[in-house]
């Protein structure tokens, strides 16, 4: 199953981030260019989002990507990998790109109308709502009109007007 080896990554990662934010979004550090972010707060939950993941559903997706109408703008898909080490559940948040220019982009399910990806909702699981205590869940995400190699960053939006910020990886 892939979520398993997605989440085990997740907490790899993870544990390398000595559980301090990365540099912020605005900070001066340049995109690695990989389309892989990675963070974790102060409250235990942590996130891997990576646009260049493999996995059975990101496949099917890229596959059906194809047949999206001429015209329409650009889009890449990736997968998140969400760890709760709290002690509560926690509910799945909602993620912005930040761009080099100073604009921000939310990322959004890929089965989203406005993603106009043909029959992802029949290719994409559906989305978890809750992350439960010392648990791992896996979702979807679409980014629509930025190339992911060049995001600076992430923010994780946790709860309103509470983020944590996602830095670009290298692999």
């Amino acid at each position: 199953m892939r979520a398993p080896v997605l989440i085990a990554a997740t907490l790899i990662a993870l544990a390398g981030c000595g559980g301090g934010e990365p540099e912020p979004p605005g900070g001066a550090a340049a995109p690695s260019g990989s389309g892989y972010f990675v963070g974790s707060g102060p409250d235990g939950l942590g996130a891997v989002v990576d646009f260049a993941a493999r996995d059975g559903v990101l496949d099917d997706l890229r596959d059906a990507m194809r047949a999206r109408p001429e015209g329409a703008p650009p889009v890449w898909v990736g997968a998140v990998a969400l760890v709760n080490r709290g002690s509560a559940s926690v509910a799945v948040p909602r993620f912005i790109a930040d761009l080099p220019g100073g604009g921000a982009v939310p990322l959004a399910d890929p089965r989203a109308p406005r993603i106009a990806i043909p029959a992802a909702d029949d290719l994409v699981p559906p989305a978890p709502l809750l992350i439960p205590p010392q648990g791992a869940v896996t979702a979807y995400v679409a980014l629509r009109g930025a190339d992911p190699t060049a995001v600076r960053g992430l923010r994780m939006v946790v709860a309103p007007g509470s983020t944590v910020g996602l830095g670009a990886r290298s692999r």
